[in-house]
């Protein structure tokens, strides 16, 4: 409020003529910036593989960090500049091989090297496995990789999933097509049965790990699935992605590490060393003014002087309307049907505010105001050309009184400020492949994720954010569609069903969890407690003082 204020508005040669500025501040949705590109992060990742991994035909058997700067590893440390990949993969492996030197090549040589053990270790593999018939439903191979996973978990160690199998028809044809008696070699007898015979493989094979990393709530990155729609052979792209069909080049290994980036955000922000800004807000201001010509207005509000030039427009508003006790005063602005902040509310309602100031100002001296009217936008009417905006200003009894149930269900919302779980960290970006319908939205980066792990969570597009109703596979679903079909880059934040198994298991915040999870729930066929105190799917669970989460004996 400026020190000089007018006390009078009376019509007069000396006074002037009182003039009003309106000011609209749409209060757009979170956009993540810097935080989600380039967060302060300091983690070591080890890695197992075969060549795929190794980042062959660039690299040699297990190479050093400095070695490896063409494979998809380069691309996580280009974007998380903190972290360290120690890539321990080696071509032609199959997943017993790979456990047999896990303890060795991995969890020893990460403790000789850099005095401890990673905090993440990415386990790929199972493409080898594929190339020859079986005859055991490749049991051992995912016993190998049980026990490469339960080593991790032991030691504290986050284990995640890489995934790269060749589940194209097309892709198979071309590569055995490519390797011409490879496959009686293989022992299939025909060219024809190992086409066959390997897309089956490599078919169950992924689903066993997808349905292992589901059952384990572990991340699973499917790395392969840039090269999945590319079947042309003679098409330029594939040629420039793929060295013999089987290996990336230096621009597919790229490609492929594009997804690693996003994939590893989620794990990646547990090791954050500091506390980033927080996530910015793109607000965007309407200014106009009933006065004939423009006019600038400096106004100090919260120690913070700025001069905005507000624009004329045919615009006025009815007398401010008091409220009875404890109700909100309100006041109707009237404006041009195709003014812009009458288009923001056209078609769906912006899901957030657009907050109004009033200032009335005199004609002969803008440095003379008074702030006369200060709400939100509630209710919005049209008729004919014109359009009337409701502006409810604040009262005690709209505001959020805190409230608490002793109930089975958390009373607070994710990533409030009892929640204290931050929105930034747990932020995907990543480009939409394409949209089915208005609803539905693909992106090869969701598939990386366990279906159902984005249920009930936020999408940001444009300032704007929709509800997930539903998450499967590389595609979302949200409850209603954008005015304009979104496109290129998004970013989504998953959901929480205020349960405590989820708090445990998927945000590890049970510290924070506000619910008693051995009352009954509302619906207890639907949410069964078990027999114990806190129950995560078939696991007793305690919490301590310090958030730790361990099994009670029983």
């Amino acid at each position: 409020m400026a020190d000089s204020r007018i006390t009078t508005y009376e019509h007069s040669a000396e006074n002037g003529i009182p003039i009003e500025c309106y000011k609209f501040v749409h209060r757009s949705a979170m956009t993540l910036g810097s935080e989600l590109k380039n967060p302060k992060i300091s983690a070591v990742i080890a890695m197992i593989g075969d060549s795929v991994a190794s980042g062959y035909p660039y690299t040699d058997v297990m190479p050093v960090e400095a070695e490896d700067c063409h494979s998809w590893t380069q691309c996580i440390r280009d974007a998380y500049k903190g972290v360290r990949v120690l890539n321990r993969a080696i071509g032609g492996d199959v997943l017993e091989n790979e456990a047999a030197r896990f303890e060795k090549d991995v969890i020893q040589y990460c403790k000789e090297t850099i005095g401890r053990y990673p905090d993440i270790c990415i386990i790929e593999g199972g493409a080898n496995d594929c190339w020859n018939p079986r005859t055991d439903n490749f049991a051992e191979a995912m016993t190998a990789f049980d026990a490469m996973v339960k080593k991790c978990t032991s030691l504290g160690i986050v284990p995640v999933i890489g995934a790269y199998y060749g589940l194209s028809r097309m892709w198979v044809e071309k590569v055995v097509a490519a390797n011409p008696g490879a496959s009686l070699e293989r022992g299939w007898g025909s060219d024809e049965l190992a086409i066959d015979g390997i897309l089956a493989n490599m078919t169950n094979l992924y689903r066993q790990v997808e349905d292992y990393c589901i059952k384990n709530s572990l991340m699973l990155c499917d790395f392969a699935r840039p090269w999945w729609t590319l079947t042309d052979a003679s098409d330029a792209v594939w040629n420039d992605l793929n060295t013999d069909l089987v290996h990336p080049t230096d621009a597919g290994y790229k490609r492929a590490g594009a997804l690693w980036v996003s994939a590893l955000l989620p794990e990646l922000n547990k090791f954050k060393t500091g506390t980033p800004p927080s996530a910015a807000t793109s607000d965007m201001t309407y200014l106009y003014t009933s006065a004939a010509t423009d006019i600038e207005l400096t106004t100090t509000e919260s120690g913070l002087t700025r001069t905005e030039k507000y624009f004329a427009d045919t615009i006025s508003r009815e007398s401010i309307t008091p409220g009875s006790s404890g109700s909100a005063t309100s006041c109707v602005i009237k404006v041009h049907k195709d003014n812009a902040v009458a288009k923001l509310f056209e078609g769906p309602p912006p899901e957030s505010p657009v907050d109004v100031y009033v200032y009335r100002v005199h004609e002969q001296d803008t440095s003379l105001y008074d702030t006369i009217l200060r709400g939100k936008v509630g209710q919005v009417s049209f008729e004919g050309s014109e359009c009337e905006l409701t502006v409810d200003m604040d009262s005690w009894l709209s505001k959020e009184l805190p409230n608490g149930m002793n109930q089975y269900y958390c009373n607070h919302v994710l990533f409030d400020h009892n929640c204290k779980l931050k929105k930034e960290d747990y932020a995907v970006e990543f480009f939409i492949d394409y949209v089915d319908g208005k609803t539905v939205i693909h992106s090869r980066t969701l598939a990386a994720y366990p279906s159902g792990y984005f249920d009930g969570g936020r999408l940001y597009f444009g300032g704007n954010v929709r509800m997930i109703s539903k998450h499967e596979g590389d595609a979302i679903t949200i409850k209603y569609p954008f005015v304009d079909i979104p496109h290129n880059k998004v970013i989504v934040v998953p959901g929480c069903d205020s349960l405590f198994r989820t708090c445990a298991a998927k945000y590890h915040n049970t510290i924070n969890f506000s619910g008693i999870p051995y009352v009954a729930p509302t619906d207890p066929e639907k949410n069964p407690t078990g027999q114990g105190a806190y129950w995560v799917d078939s696991l007793v669970i305690r919490r301590d003082t310090d958030g730790f989460v361990g099994t009670i004996s029983m």
